[in-house]
């Protein structure tokens, strides 16, 4: 960055302090100056690895681990004749706006080459402050205030709240503000931890382990996969934590764009897509390749589809990653590494791969002792110590790297560019307009279709029966609606006491699923507009999801004929 570009824009977290300093990337800008700017926009980043640039200071994959690595890291110079690798040129410390924190030291592992930093770089303006908060690791309770039930993380207080720690001035106003979580809350981390423990059975278990089959789908599938419905309920708690602080700064709501960044898939779906054998150690995958179709499928599918519900639900945008790195994706058929690598991102992968360089005995030593170390999600150096010899830190394996980073940077531009100023809560997807073999400098954005809602809207209202007989209700999906995976229920219903009140719903074929039992010993009301449920539709490895189209009906039920009547006002299914 010339000094140039530091004197015109404010490259990075602007903090005020009582002598009114204005501190960005190397920029420092007196008062006087700041206040001379009649409107300073402001971009806010939230989230997890993924949004805090994790991994970004790789150019590629190399497996060399002498000198540069091929000219793949970035962190790595000659300085008298000997190689020194220092991380604080890949990740923030002290000295680069954050004055009480150290990136590399606490492990939030805040990128100098994050997305968001392409995002503030390509804002037209004069000064841009950049609040980045994300931090590896995080999830959604890392996020909204400990008041909403949230909590500290790396010794830092949750995200939101240091918007109220570091409170705006009268000349900054808030432009977009991007979230990045969920996968965290999803058990992303404990999903690698089974599949590489699979991978390894698989492929080098020794005697101990002679029976295994080497799977890790089905046992996902049980653990993980029906924690994805509940990034619904923590990204609606994170964005309503988000308006309310907004609002306390005097930035209203509708008056900046929020948008939420869903997860790309990282590794390859199809049988041809591998470029390496699977049981080969040197291609540091370290995951079957049915399995990892079975990630990216009902996983990574289903968590950007909850994602999205959730920005649809909320009227804020959403930006759509997974098929983002097509053609670059850990181990993909037509990819370079090394120097090759290095000199372009057009034939790179855009993923760090597992950051181990063992043989097969001792990785499955590290494998009997710590079931792979991935216990958490990024990894911690303390659980990492029987895999040995990583190039710099392990947690940085399976995340974006630099192409990976700035592939998103670039889409997170472009949508800026494209939707700022609509009122709507736009929803795009990121893509590579050249194709597989497109660079970074070729992604780009185009607009979703909205998500379809079947709508149920009596009038009058309906009052729920007392005499044990089911309120029953249909909504219609049409036969040109493809297959989802989980069906989200807005019922809007008032009752003194919601605990009297059974609810299920029936999909076109007569299966029954849950979405309420009765619990009197709730007797808190059940406020109208303020009832969303989302339950799986019933799939699994080997049974695709059932076809939605037809009568979807909700059936609500009073268990207790007393005093307390209630009514249905209407109720919706989105289903996705």
């Amino acid at each position: 960055m010339s000094n140039r570009k530091s004197s015109r824009r404010l490259r990075f977290g602007a903090f005020l302090t009582a002598g009114a300093l204005l501190t960005g990337g190397t920029a420092a800008l007196n008062m006087q100056t700041a206040s001379a700017v009649p409107s300073q926009p402001v971009i806010i980043n939230l989230g997890d690895s993924f949004s805090s640039g994790e991994g970004s200071g790789w150019k590629g994959n190399s497996t060399d681990s002498s000198g540069n690595r091929d000219g793949t890291d970035m962190a790595a110079s000659l300085v008298n004749g000997k190689w020194v690798y220092n991380p604080h040129s890949v990740y923030d410390d002290s000295s680069n706006g954050y004055p009480q924190f150290d990136s590399w030291e606490d492990e939030c592992h805040d990128s100098r080459t994050a997305p968001i930093r392409r995002l503030s770089n390509a804002i037209p303006g004069e000064y841009i402050a950049l609040f980045n908060w994300a931090c590896s690791g995080a999830k959604t309770k890392n996020i909204y205030p400990i008041t909403s039930g949230g909590e500290t993380f790396k010794g830092r207080v949750p995200q939101i709240t240091h918007i109220k720690n570091y409170p705006l001035t009268a000349q900054q106003d808030v432009k977009m503000v991007v979230i990045g979580a969920g996968g965290n809350d999803a058990g992303f981390g404990a999903i690698i931890d089974e599949c590489v423990t699979a991978w390894a059975k698989r492929n080098i278990a020794d005697v101990l382990y002679p029976y295994q089959d080497g799977t890790c789908k089905d046992e996902v599938r049980d653990k993980f996969v029906y924690n994805v419905k509940d990034v619904t309920y923590n990204l609606n708690k994170t964005i309503k934590s988000l308006k309310e602080t907004l609002e306390d700064q005097g930035q209203a709501w509708g008056s900046y764009k929020v948008v939420v960044t869903g997860a790309p898939m990282i590794l390859p779906s199809d049988e041809s897509d591998w470029s390496y054998g699977e049981d080969n150690m040197g291609g540091r995958c370290f995951i079957n390749r049915d399995d990892a179709a079975w990630i990216n499928e009902h996983f990574v599918t289903r968590l950007n589809k909850a994602m999205r519900a959730t920005a649809d639900e909320y009227g804020v945008g959403f930006l759509d990653t997974s098929e983002a790195f097509v053609g670059h994706r850990l181990c993909e058929a037509g990819t370079v590494r090394g120097s090759a690598a290095a000199a372009s991102s057009s034939n790179a992968e855009w993923v760090r791969f597992i950051d181990v360089h063992l043989s097969a005995s001792s990785l499955w030593e590290a494998v009997k002792k710590t079931g792979f170390p991935f216990f958490e999600w990024p990894l911690r150096e303390g659980v990492s110590e029987a895999a040995m010899n990583s190039q710099r830190h392990i947690s940085e394996s399976l995340h974006p790297n630099y192409y990976g980073q700035q592939a998103i940077g670039k889409c997170l531009s472009l949508y800026y560019a494209s939707y700022i100023n609509l009122p709507d809560a736009s929803h795009a997807k990121c893509f590579n307009s050249a194709g597989e073999n497109g660079t970074t400098e070729q992604m780009g954005v185009s607009t979703m279709t909205p998500t379809p809602v079947y709508a149920d809207n009596p009038s009058p209202d309906l009052a729920i029966p007392q005499t044990g007989q089911a309120l029953v209700r249909t909504v219609t999906v049409p036969n040109s609606v493809t297959p989802k995976q989980f069906a989200r229920v807005f019922v809007n219903v008032g009752h003194p006491r919601k605990g009297q009140l059974s609810m299920k719903l029936i999909d076109p074929t007569g299966y029954m699923m849950n979405i309420k039992d009765c619990k009197e010993s709730d007797q808190t009301p059940a406020v109208p507009g303020t009832s969303t449920f989302d339950v799986p539709i019933p799939a699994s490895s080997t049974t695709p999801p059932r076809d939605p189209s037809g009568n979807w009906d909700l059936r609500i039920t009073e268990c207790n004929n007393d005093a307390y009547t209630g009514t249905l006002k209407d109720w919706k299914l989105t289903l996705y």
